[in-house]
């Protein structure tokens, strides 16, 4: 190896380091871990990761099965700054780290973070963008290179990661073992000619083909505007065809290049893409080969597969739909999403193709060229884009028979059949429909919160006596109010402070510059000072944020842009991603529009008391209704633990908060539920009355025990201290509702015992961290993990039986009763006029039909008895109780 102990590349690093920290392990590792750089106890002890980095590292390692007596460790650079490297300190050492691994020759190395991704791969590469994958350097050939996560970065409350660098490490062990890995791709082709589709055709439809992979190639993400240009299959493994509709074609534009005097007009090359076919000829043949394939038996597969029935079952006729690939095709026999099986086998860790094919294939990393790509699909070459296609579709057709029996193995079959794919078409199906927008009263809105803006800009510019510029941005709010107005400091750090700054404490900033002016922040302070400028600026904040959150937000912001010619929003639905099993929304979100927003404005014609719901509403000929589960967690949380008591209150419909904070006052042990209160003699409806603040208290305890609820967190919470909290939590959870208790140390084994706990349906949440805190004591972040373990019994069962009731909805009421839009526990749905009580009857029976018949994976019936509401009008914003379903 090179001689570095006097090593002078970095001026900087020369005079605070001790000395120049190599590699640490023994001369026939098979192993080497490739860190950034040592910090101050490697640069003491002169080995490196002797740190709490080295400790988790070490950790990891253990549980992965690797021997760290075995392994080599070293960094991408050599000397201690008490600060990340550069870019240019992890070049200076580059070499010094290419002879080490050289002079080792390991059979595997692992990258960890940034730092050795940029020494041993490439510049400018993130982790993410190859987490997992195997990479290679032309300095050391032959030998692959996994990156991942750097252990500091675990560190940083980031411990829902071990699982994915658990699973690099044990890929680098496999290979370590195995002694090499040999990758290959398969043979991928695209299909140019009639006779060659006809071909395929014969081959996926015949006897020796199983299951077909299906994969879309796109010129964007939207299923509305965004053309189709190929569509890809694979029978078996180690192949793949992708099938064109349009390819690259060249034209020749002029751009205008550079400024000012130097900008001329230049000719360049621009694609363009076009139809592939003889439209005349053969275009008609060649969609119906596709739709014959598509509309067959033959079950097929994909990853984010709903995605592509989008893509490929958008119509012609559909009056949002401006792409002209809309061809209407009909995919039958959705059997399998890899990206669905593989959330089941790890819910925290990224499942998107890149990272599944680099963790549980052999095929290499194939994207690089096209990476940079990926938004202009259309301009690359045919051959390129074909071959692409076809690696995609043979990853999933060898992902399925791998990950499938696995969730087999794991007991979520039952789950990911009867509801993990069964959602995709629900989520399909949302996105189709869309929701209606009152585009009049859309308008009325916008101008009513564009003018409300502008007047409390105004009055900041009154108050100041001066305009005041950006009375959003953070450093003109930290100007005007800690400089210009000498204001106190907010007790928030503003988050790049709080990261670099040595002088700054959590909640004491240093100077003005590094105060948080954030709405919490600026609330804070106003809750200490008085002073007419806090609340403008708040104002100000929330109104900014608010109206391009829901209105009119620049660059594809607000709900504006989404309006189609069709008048609804089209949103995008995900059933994959969430580890609870809920539906994700995005472009734009639509779950969490704000609700009982007042409004009563004559001169904008706005009269209401949820006046953001109230833009949702139902088409001419059409009322809409909302079914929403009653106390859904809570009621989930009696039935897992089994509690009577709480289960004897929710049938007979009585005030829980306001039982819980009464039986709390009869301790009178805290200020919070004074005993005075008690009151006997009323009933608990005329005592949450009189006492309804101290009932609100009560909602701690209820709502909390559900998230595995604290000392810290009830104190918190209550307004008092952790020890005053805590007897409060002791009762309520051993006398109040006696079978808590019992519940919270039944999931707490489950989770030291097997690493996951699962809901009622199947649904596991994995925690990998949980035996690496352990190990590593780090008590705080091991019961963080273990509260989330508390909570996925009841939030997950939750949100299954709604799953279960929204596909009940489509399979059994979909000729009248229309979903269109899902918010966590409820469902939004159109029906017609003259069935719109018929309708919300038929969903209320069908819902608790669901929620009491359900036969669950043990062959038992759920017998759950949660009530459903039922409300219906013209809006989502005014809705009414159906008569009955109290």
């Amino acid at each position: 190896m090179l001689s570095n102990k006097d090593c002078t590349r970095c001026p900087a690093l020369v005079k605070g380091r001790n000395c120049v920290v190599n590699g640490a392990g023994i001369n026939n590792a098979k192993i080497a871990f490739v860190g950034e750089g040592p910090g101050q106890w490697e640069d003491k002890k002169r080995r490196p990761f002797v740190g709490k980095a080295g400790r988790v590292l070490k950790v990891i390692e253990w549980l992965a099965g690797i021997d760290q007596y075995k392994v080599f460790h070293t960094n991408a650079t050599r000397c201690f700054g008490g600060r990340n490297p550069t870019g240019a300190e992890v070049d200076n050492c580059h070499d010094y780290l290419i002879e080490e691994l050289k002079e080792l020759n390991p059979t595997v190395i692992v990258a960890l973070g940034g730092a050795a991704i940029r020494s041993l791969y490439r510049r400018g590469v993130t982790v993410g963008s190859v987490m997992g994958f195997t990479l290679y350097n032309e300095e050391l050939p032959g030998i692959p290179i996994i990156p991942t996560y750097h252990p500091s970065y675990i560190m940083r409350k980031h411990w829902d990661e071990v699982a994915l660098v658990l699973a690099h490490f044990r890929k680098a062990k496999r290979i370590a073992d195995a002694g090499g890995i040999e990758e290959k791709l398969g043979s991928y082709v695209g299909i140019t000619t009639l006779a060659d589709l006809r071909a395929l055709r014969d081959y996926l439809l015949g006897p020796t083909v199983d299951e077909i992979s299906v994969d879309t190639e796109t010129c964007g993400l939207s299923w509305l505007d965004d053309e189709l240009l190929c569509v890809s299959f694979s029978g078996e493994e180690g192949t793949g065809f992708s099938v064109p509709i349009l390819h690259r074609g060249e034209h020749t534009v002029t751009k205008m290049k550079g400024r000012g005097k130097t900008r001329k007009d230049v000719p360049e090359q621009e694609w363009y893409p076009v139809p592939y076919w003889d439209l005349d000829t053969e275009m008609p043949e060649a969609i119906s080969i596709l739709d014959e394939i598509l509309r067959s038996d033959k079950p097929k597969s994909g990853q984010n597969i709903g995605f592509d029935l989008r893509m490929l079952e958008r119509r012609p006729d559909e009056e949002a739909v401006t792409a002209q690939t809309a061809f209407g095709f009909q995919v039958n026999n959705v059997a399998h999403d890899t990206r669905l099986l593989s959330s089941l086998l790890s819910e925290v860790s990224p499942a998107n193709l890149t990272v599944l094919t680099a963790y549980w294939t052999d095929i290499p990393y194939y994207e690089a060229e096209l990476a940079h790509m990926k938004s202009r699909m259309w301009e690359v070459e045919d051959e390129k884009l074909w071959e692409y296609g076809g690696a995609d579709v043979d990853v999933v057709k060898t992902l399925v028979p791998t990950l499938y029996p696995k969730v087999q193995e794991e007991g979520s079959d039952w789950l990911y059949k009867n509801i993990s794919i069964p959602l995709i078409r629900c989520a399909t199906k949302l996105e189709e429909r869309g929701v209606y927008i009152d585009q009049e009263y859309f308008d009325n809105l916008c101008r009513y919160y564009k003018n409300r803006l502008q007047v409390s800009k105004e009055t900041l510019d009154e108050t100041m006596g001066r305009r005041i510029e950006s009375p959003t941005y953070y450093q003109n709010v930290q100007n005007l109010v800690f400089k210009e107005l000498d204001l106190p400091l907010t007790n928030w750090v503003t988050k790049g402070a709080l990261k670099e700054c040595k002088n700054c404490k959590r909640d004491t900033p240093c100077s003005p510059n590094h105060a948080s002016t954030s709405a919490d922040a600026l609330s804070e302070l106003n809750e200490r000072v008085d002073h007419p400028v806090l609340p403008l600026l708040i104002d100000i904040r929330h109104i900014e944020k608010f109206y391009g959150t829901y209105l009119e937000g620049g660059a594809g912001g607000g709900f504006r842009s989404h309006i189609r010619t069709d008048g609804r929003i089209h949103a995008r639905w995900n059933a994959a991603r969430a580890s609870t099993g809920r539906f994700s929304c995005e472009n734009p979100n639509l779950m969490n529009p704000p609700k009982e927003v007042k409004i009563d404005s004559d001169e904008y014609n706005i009269h209401s008391e949820d006046a953001i719901r109230s833009m949702f509403i139902a088409p001419p000929g059409y009322g809409v209704l909302n079914a929403d589960w009653s106390q859904a967690e809570v009621w989930v949380m009696a039935y897992e633990t089994g509690d009577e008591q709480l289960l004897g209150l929710l049938r007979s419909g009585q005030d829980i908060h306001a039982y819980v904070a009464r039986e709390l006052c009869k301790l009178g042990i805290s200020s919070r539920f004074p005993k005075d209160s008690v009151d006997e003699e009323l009933s608990l409806a005329d005592w949450n009355e009189k006492y309804p603040s101290i009932r609100s208290r009560g909602k701690v305890f209820v709502f909390g025990m559900n998230y595995g609820l604290t000392e810290e967190g009830a104190g918190q919470r209550l307004g008092c201290s952790k020890e005053e909290a805590a007897p409060l939590l002791s009762h309520y959870t051993q006398y109040i509702f006696p079978s808590m208790g019992a519940y919270f140390i039944r999931i707490r084994e489950e989770l030291f015992k097997y690493g996951v706990v699962r809901d009622i349906f199947g649904r596991g949440r994995h925690f990998a961290e949980i035996p690496a805190l352990a190990a590593l004591r780090y008590k705080g972040d091991l019961e963080s993990a273990i509260r989330q373990g508390y909570n996925l019994p009841v939030q997950g069962g939750a949100h299954d039986l709604h799953s279960l009731a929204h596909i009940a909805t489509e399979r059994e009421l979909s000729s009248f009763v229309f979903p269109v839009l899902e918010m966590h526990d409820s469902l939004l749905m159109e029906a017609p006029l003259d069935r719109l009580e018929e309708a919300g009857a038929a969903v209320k029976e069908l819902w608790v039909r669901v929620a009491h018949d359900t036969i669950l994976p043990s062959g038992k019936r759920l017998d759950w008895d949660i009530p459903v509401d039922v409300q219906m009008g013209r809006s989502f914003g005014d809705l009414t109780l159906q008569e009955g379903a109290e």
